[in-house]
């Protein structure tokens, strides 16, 4: 079975982030490359990696497919609120959808950008919040500024 990752809410590219999420970051460079570093080392080659929206702020596909060429493993986006025709459309994503329900390791997960009070499913992950509502026990964001490091979270942290 591959390696199974989740993560949301990146925002490469967009340099107010930094700002609106109190990022530790002093350029939006400086974050796009620890954010790449992070997802590397945390992601194998092999990995496949469901990203659950706002991947990236930039309107041309090609700045979008560079990026995704960067980054480790095989990537599904669950499009987001910010996520333009550039993102959706790249090249560089396995599959695109607006949720998904996968089920993975005996649990049924949804998967969305916004969070949900009504879900079928097992646990509900979610970006878009930025760490602003509390986790459940069958609800969790999954968004970098909701995981210490800003990296991914595997299958394994989400299913604890």
């Amino acid at each position: 079975m591959k390696h199974i990752y989740f993560t949301s809410d990146t925002h490469f590219g967009h340099a107010n982030i930094i700002k609106y999420c109190n990022r530790p970051f002093s350029s939006v460079d400086e974050m796009d490359d620890y954010l790449i570093t992070k997802w590397n080392e945390t992601i194998p080659p092999d990995g496949v990696v469901y990203h659950l929206g706002d991947f990236a702020f930039y309107r041309n596909k090609r700045e979008v497919t560079a990026l995704l060429s960067k980054l480790n493993g095989q990537k599904i986006l669950v499009v987001g609120n910010h996520d333009h025709e550039a993102t959706r459309k790249s090249p560089g994503w396995y599959a695109v959808y607006q949720t998904c329900a996968v089920g993975i390791s005996g649990k049924s997960l949804f998967l969305a950008h916004h969070p949900k009070d009504h879900f079928l499913g097992d646990i509900h992950l979610h970006g878009h919040t930025h760490n602003t509502i509390p986790a459940t026990p069958r609800k969790r964001d999954v968004g970098v500024d909701a995981v210490p490091g800003y990296r991914p979270l595997a299958l394994h942290e989400v299913l604890k």
